[in-house]
């Protein structure tokens, strides 16, 4: 069977984006060397399980959270129609082409989010050290999110066991 694609053009974008993290570490870098003389090469375990968590919770909320829709709408296309009962419903779409489409893209896609999330935690981590309380925050949050993921997954498994024995 063959698969149709529609052409897509983003490519060259994604290629653009990726270029543009591979300077934004080569800033960090060069900047830590001007600022401090030297960049962080090693993290200590502590400081690497705040990071973690805390970039997992801002994955999590740039990308899922319902309260970051706002930011996510941005970058997509919306289309309201009025439906049959005269209620009016809200259609979004991801653009076909463009930078909102890269933006977009990068927004629904917790592994794309995870590399740029982790880039800015860690340097902002180590370049300003008050953000660190911040970072503690979010770490909190992030392992209170993940102990919900895992009870609501103990949940959904609990509820198949239970139904398939009926």
């Amino acid at each position: 069977m063959q698969r149709i694609e529609l052409r897509d053009d983003q490519n060259k974008r994604y290629a653009v984006t990726i270029s543009a993290f591979l300077v934004l570490i080569a800033f960090a870098v060069a900047g830590f060397y001007h600022f401090r003389g030297y960049v962080p090469a090693r993290i200590p375990p502590y400081d690497l399980f705040i990071l973690a968590l805390s970039s997992f919770r801002l994955i999590r909320l740039f990308t899922y959270d319902q309260i970051m829709r706002v930011v996510r709408d941005i970058f997509i296309d919306k289309k309201e129609v009025v439906g049959e009962d005269g209620q009016v419903i809200l259609i979004r779409t991801k653009p076909l082409h463009g930078f909102k489409r890269s933006i977009s893209d990068l927004l629904g896609c917790p592994w794309c989010m995870g590399i740029w999330v982790s880039y800015f935690t860690v340097l902002l981590y180590f370049a300003f050290p008050p953000i660190r309380y911040f970072a503690l925050v979010l770490a909190l949050a992030g392992l209170g999110s993940g102990l919900q993921i895992f009870m609501n997954m103990i949940g959904a498994r609990t509820e198949w066991y239970k139904h398939k024995s009926d």
